[in-house]
């Protein structure tokens, strides 16, 4: 069966640059905030003063993004566990993985997000997939941030595109959570009103630090 599934194509008439190290992302060189920047800014998201879990999700990410590359080599002994639960997802459950660690850009939010994984199961292949990967408890805001990128793909709402939390476990096992298509417009909805509250208290120097 031929793969109906696809990326949609980015808008040629925006240029995006991403700054690895600072986390920021530049769109026709206006500095743009990220999906998780919005909600820490706001109190939800992470805590980010923990550095070492922060590079371990990095660690990890990469990794998993090497795999969908076809270049990562299954000898790593670095996060092993937490590296062989993503593949573990992936082949038990036949996700197939049309896009790995692909920037989305929200220009009606003037928001970037950079999404884990877009795909689908073998099982339905016609149904679009939006994986995020965790390394740490699945907060409920995940709902949102996955809402988010449903925005910068789906602007229109046309689709009705699934979202699944995946936690990853060191042991090498993994859980997942999986959003309800009946609560996508209520939480893409909940996201641009989270966009709002971020822009009035960042106007009025309340954001919170957020990476």
């Amino acid at each position: 069966m031929s793969n109906v599934i696809q990326f949609p194509a980015a808008d040629p008439t925006l240029t995006v640059e991403f700054d690895a190290e600072a986390h920021a992302y530049y769109v026709g060189g206006e500095r743009w905030p990220s999906v998780t920047q919005i909600l820490s800014g706001i109190g939800l998201g992470y805590d980010f003063s923990s550095e070492k879990a922060m590079a371990r999700g990095r660690f990890i990410h990469a990794a998993l993004h090497q795999a969908f590359q076809r270049i990562y080599d299954r000898r790593n002994e670095i996060h092993r566990g937490y590296i062989e639960a993503g593949l573990a997802f992936i082949e038990r459950e036949g996700f197939v993985s049309v896009a790995s660690e692909r920037i989305v850009l929200l220009p009606g939010l003037k928001v970037c997000g950079t999404l884990d994984r877009y795909g689908y199961f073998k099982r339905w292949p016609d149904k679009p997939v939006i994986v995020d990967w965790k390394s740490g408890d699945i907060p409920p805001w995940t709902a949102l941030q996955l809402a988010a990128y449903d925005i910068g793909i789906d602007p229109k709402n046309t689709q009705s595109i699934e979202r699944i939390g995946v936690r990853l476990y060191e042991d090498g096992a993994y859980d997942t959570v999986r959003y309800s298509p009946d609560s996508l417009k209520t939480d893409r909805v909940a996201f641009a009103a989270a966009v709002n509250l971020y822009r009035w208290r960042e106007q009025h120097g309340l954001l919170r630090e957020a990476a």
